[in-house]
């Protein structure tokens, strides 16, 4: 999803009347909306007079799309600033285990213990370009296409990820 993409689906919640919305089909036409607490229900923002499954299913996606657009945007933002974070910490590790290796071939002195650093870092490394890796890779397959059950799957992946590092 690129910056554009993002730019757009902030600007369509910011235009989007706030607040929790509804879906109500109990009468025709369904109706979708942002929840008016002295009606008991939305009011009135989408209603929908063609009958059908597909109809059905659009006013249930307006409707939650109104909470679950705007999570999903915090949830990639907070991704990004994951990837970013190890990102940074993969180059740290890559510039200590670059830097031990200089001073063991300037002919410093080179004793078990920066072996044992190297190996340390080296194995932090290998863990972290995993890690930013998948994280990439989540971000590729981000979709605002995915349903709740989905986006709390690819929420607890991430968060299992972000354990890892």
């Amino acid at each position: 999803m690129t910056d554009d993409d993002i730019k757009a689906a902030r600007a369509l919640c910011e235009a989007a009347t706030p607040g929790a919305w509804a879906f109500m089909d109990e009468a025709y036409p369904w109706v979708a909306g942002a929840v008016d607490e002295d009606i008991a229900g939305p009011s009135t923002v989408v209603e929908f007079n063609e009958c059908g499954e597909q109809a059905h299913a659009d006013a249930r996606f307006i409707a939650a799309a109104r909470t679950l657009l705007p999570a999903a945007l915090k949830a990639l933002a907070e991704a990004r600033r994951d990837v970013d974070h190890t990102r940074d910490g993969f180059r740290q590790s890559h510039d200590e285990v670059i830097r031990l290796m200089r001073d063991a071939d300037d002919g410093r002195e080179f004793d078990r213990r920066n072996v044992a650093e190297i190996d340390r870092l080296s194995a932090d490394l290998a863990v972290t370009k995993a890690a930013l890796v998948e994280a990439m890779a989540m971000l590729e397959d981000v979709s605002f296409d995915y349903s709740p059950s989905d986006w709390a799957l690819w929420m607890r992946d991430l968060r299992a990820l972000k354990a890892k590092v």
